[in-house]
């Protein structure tokens, strides 16, 4: 959970903490600004007061500077695409398809309906394990080129 003043290392860092928070909840966003300078959030709903601000200051580093609430219904959210992201679902389930690369869907599915409480499709758990095993396995021919030459 973040809250106003909170700082960060680095602005991945902040921006990494600020979408778990946002979706982590269940709630959904659209970026407004996104540089090296601030990193700006924003609800789909125009109507709805949230914003998160986070900026870089030359001191401390980034921090945020604006938090509202969403104050928008919760069916504004509804199938949220972003919570569905590879991306996402990758730092959630990464652990488990490491310790066990035989995972099905199945088990994923099941795993983020009981902890995250969050339907995803087959489809998708189903890319978040290729993706998972295609990082940790790699390209052998990119492995071999980082051998000296005999």
């Amino acid at each position: 959970m973040v809250q106003k003043g909170d700082t960060f290392s680095l602005m991945e860092v902040a921006r990494d903490a600020v979408q778990r928070h946002v979706l982590n909840d269940g709630e959904s966003y659209k970026t407004i600004k996104s540089d090296q300078k601030r990193y700006i959030l924003a609800c789909k709903d125009d109507k709805c007061g949230f914003r998160i601000r986070v900026s870089n200051r030359r001191k401390s580093g980034p921090a945020i500077t604006v938090l509202k609430a969403h104050t928008c219904r919760p069916s504004t959210h509804y199938k949220n695409k972003r919570a569905h992201s590879i991306k996402y679902l990758i730092k959630h389930h990464r652990a488990s398809i490491i310790n066990n690369p035989r995972i099905t869907a199945a088990q994923i599915l099941s795993n983020k309906r009981l902890n995250y409480y969050n339907d995803i499709s087959y489809k998708q758990a189903y890319r978040t394990i290729q993706a998972v095993l295609l990082k940790m396995y790699s390209n052998k021919a990119a492995s071999f080129t980082k051998f000296p030459a005999y």
